[in-house]
């Protein structure tokens, strides 16, 4: 099935109705998918199965529990509602019943919205109803919304990876029409970890005349209204150079997925791994990049605080038992509870190398990815995006380091015997050593971040191990 396709997902236990609700939509366009549920359970497997899609969803709420069972009740059809509210939040939606029930559904269509979800120009309620005796106007409604749907697919999207999922597409395509494009270049930026991917926008015109160059982070709701969230908050805080400017953040469109979108000011072309690759890296970059937080830095405090209080903000404790297990790190709980001088204020939480882009000719740099900027140690970004060479998929595999480097990593120049990026990793470690409060906050931190690494799947657990063995050498030695 063609992602430009118009995606409709009916809930329905009456044949006669869904095929008059289908006939409808296949009047409009012949590039129509429909999915079909006749029962709240088979509607709640439809609906969390992350390999479908909708982009509208019409349900009956008087329905069965199970397929075949004659014994309906809207109970069946509110339940379902309530799990489009969880699975499907992005999808707007239209309620059917045989009689007008609208007193049932009062705290559902509270949480209606007016939204231009596909960028028509038109507000639509997020959740509508109508009648069964009504259903002459769903011709209107129905073709107004796959046309809208439809018109998205005028939008050019050029990507130099494979395929977008289709949440993002959508997502995607909304942008560019609302910002008045018509041809969007789309480069995938790291692949890293989380649900959500973060990509490079070069919106253009009718003309081919640029538009926008931009950021887009697309996943899951949660974590893209806390990227938006933390930007209101927290990133303005930062000098206008150093961050980019939030265009557009939208809910709408993508089923539980969002996307936040960000315009850049100048072409950084480059992540902070591939500028070092390419050996593009130069002191003026490297010194731009130490000061991008100072607005945050320069109003930190000093505390003492447990180590175990540091590695909280990097790993929870659900996941620190299963690491403690899996690994035998018998010591941690001892050493999680020695207290540590650290310096703490407002840091970025995911300093890896592909969340600073990189601008070779102005040397300048801005920061992305917002989703784990909270207070903590400001130690935590310059351990991680030294260490980030180390683990993170997008850098490329160096044969350094050996086991032998990684015994001595405390010994700077041990460490880098071999390195061929020792000027960068010098420049993490410099910066580190400049607002750590002490070397066991240093400790604290690279444990924290070593310990972290442990619970991904691709990374080298053997490095992080070694330098889990790093961090109790550094305490016991300050």
């Amino acid at each position: 099935m063609s992602n430009h396709n118009f995606k409709l997902l009916i809930i329905e236990d009456e044949p006669t109705v869904s095929d008059y609700i289908a006939s409808i939509f296949y009047d409009i366009s012949s590039c129509i998918d429909i999915t079909y549920a006749k029962s709240r359970d088979e509607a709640f497997a439809t609906l969390e199965d992350p390999n479908q899609f909708f982009d509208f969803i019409t349900l009956d709420l008087n329905i069965p529990t199970i397929n075949d069972n004659f014994e309906k009740s809207p109970k069946n059809g509110l339940a379902v509602l309530g799990f489009c509210q969880q699975y499907s939040q992005g999808t707007p939606l239209l309620i059917l019943t045989g009689t007008s029930t609208v007193e049932m559904m009062t705290q559902f269509l509270r949480n209606s919205h007016n939204v231009d979800v596909w960028a028509e120009g038109i507000a639509r309620p997020t959740i509508d109803h109508l009648t069964k005796t009504e259903m002459i106007a769903l011709r209107a409604k129905a073709t107004e919304i796959v046309t809208a749907v439809l018109n998205l697919s005028d939008i050019e999207l050029n990507c130099d990876f494979q395929q977008l999922p289709i949440e993002h597409d959508r997502l995607i395509r909304v942008f560019t029409k609302k910002q008045g494009g018509f041809n969007t270049q789309v480069t995938q930026i790291g692949g890293g970890l989380s649900d959500a991917k973060v990509y490079g926008l070069h919106v253009m015109d009718g003309s081919g005349s640029t538009l926008h160059r931009a950021i887009a982070k697309c996943g899951p709701k949660k974590d893209i209204d806390e990227d938006a969230s933390n930007y209101d908050s927290k990133i303005n805080r930062l000098r206008p150079e150093v961050t980019p400017r939030k265009l557009q953040h939208i809910k709408f469109s993508a089923k539980s997925t969002s996307g936040v979108f960000y315009s850049l000011a100048a072409d950084y072309n480059y992540s902070f791994f591939k500028a070092v690759e390419k050996g593009f890296m130069s002191q003026e970059i490297r010194d731009f990049v130490s000061t991008m937080m100072d607005n945050w830095h320069n109003s930190f405090s000093q505390k003492r605080i447990k180590i175990k209080t540091i590695r909280q903000k990097l790993v929870s404790d659900e996941t620190y038992e299963d690491l403690i297990n899996e690994y035998q790190l018998n010591w941690a709980n001892s050493f999680e509870e020695h207290n540590v001088q650290a310096n703490i204020s407002c840091l970025h939480g995911d300093l890896h190398g592909e969340n600073i882009l990189i601008d070779v000719v102005s040397n300048r740099a801005t920061l992305i990815d917002y989703g784990d900027v909270s207070e903590g140690s400001l130690t935590i970004d310059p351990i991680t995006l030294e260490c980030s060479f180390l683990f993170h998929p997008a850098t490329i595999k160096y044969d350094w380091p050996t086991k032998g480097n990684i015994d001595n990593w405390e010994n700077l120049e041990l460490y880098l015997e071999g390195c061929p990026i020792a000027e960068d990793i010098r420049f993490c470690r410099a910066w580190g050593q400049r607002v750590q409060a002490g070397n066991r906050e240093l400790a604290a931190c690279l444990y924290s971040y070593s310990l972290r690494q442990l619970k991904y799947k691709e990374t080298n657990k053997e490095i992080a191990l070694g330098l889990l063995q790093a961090a109790i050498r550094i305490y016991d030695n300050s």
